[in-house]
């Protein structure tokens, strides 16, 4: 039996000027590169995409974009009783790029991870009918913070630094 590994490519550009100096680093794997390439330039409903038969599902995704609305607005949604997608679009660009984000460090040593947002990706949050997903009316824009930092775990901070001591 052959298994697949993913493997997440790190890059490391360093520049100087003058007494300044920094580093930008890079990260992408090739299961994102993937994924991208298969779903650039379409429009992503999250709840029609969810089979009719998996009411599980399909109420979980709701709950997360209910769950979305109140964390980028701090409100809880219009009408608790709706069914609730979220909509996006990925630009045509994520599908020949190598890099999905940044990796950055906050002042007190935090690792962060910024996603690389292109000119065409948008996300909303929208009610639709229930069981298909259809009629979706946005009721909210995210589209804005979809390039906003995130914490990234300490597992993955502290793999990724024991990866940089080995240099």
């Amino acid at each position: 039996m052959i298994s697949a590994t993913n493997c997440t490519e790190v890059t490391y550009s360093f520049s100087a000027n003058g007494s300044g100096r920094r580093v930008i680093i890079t990260t992408g794997d090739a299961k994102t590169r993937q994924r991208y390439q298969e779903l650039a330039e379409t429009s992503i409903n999250t709840y029609r995409n969810v089979s009719q038969n998996d009411v599980r599902t399909q109420r979980w995704t709701s709950e997360y974009a209910q769950y979305t609305y109140k964390a980028a607005t701090g409100l809880e949604v219009p009408d608790k009783d709706a069914t609730y997608t979220i909509l996006s679009t990925l630009d045509k660009s994520h599908a020949n790029s190598k890099i999905s984000g940044y990796l950055s460090y906050r002042e007190d040593g935090q690792l962060m991870y910024t996603p690389q947002v292109f000119s065409g990706d948008s996300g909303q949050v929208a009610t639709c009918q229930f069981g298909t997903g259809e009629f979706a009316e946005p009721i909210y824009d995210f589209t804005d913070q979809l390039a906003a930092p995130t914490v990234v775990d300490e597992k993955t901070q502290a793999l990724f630094e024991s990866k940089l001591e080995v240099r």
